[in-house]
């Protein structure tokens, strides 16, 4: 139950760090953002890079965020009387799942970025 709520709060943050990214708020920089060869060309790359990127990674926070969520609330399965092997499983299911969604729209969101800054 801990690791989805760490993963609830990991999704939060790039929900957050999407949103500013899109908006234009976030520049160059080599810390935080899609940095690629083609996003860190130039400062139009960049911004138009996040700018089509943004979507997909607030996409992927999302999906995440949600699957992180039921894996917290599937830890209290455990007090209907469901064994502790069964919670344990079900939680680790939203855990891998949030996780797979994530990086699948993370690579998205990429290849989106990746188009963009290109066309700059």
């Amino acid at each position: 139950m801990v690791s989805a709520a760490v993963l609830l709060a990991i999704s939060v943050a790039i929900f957050l760090m999407g949103r500013a990214a899109e908006s234009g708020r976030i520049r160059l920089n080599y810390t935080i953002g899609i940095r690629t060869r083609w996003t860190l060309a130039s400062d139009e790359a960049w911004l138009a890079g996040h700018r089509a990127g943004g979507r997909d990674v607030k996409i992927a926070a999302w999906g995440a965020g949600i699957g992180s969520a039921m894996g917290v609330a599937s830890g209290f399965l455990v007090f209907t009387g469901l064994s502790e092997t069964l919670t344990n499983t079900v939680i680790a299911t939203f855990i891998i799942g949030a996780c797979l969604w994530m990086v699948a729209w993370l690579i998205a969101g990429t290849a989106a970025a990746n188009r963009a800054a290109k066309a700059v």
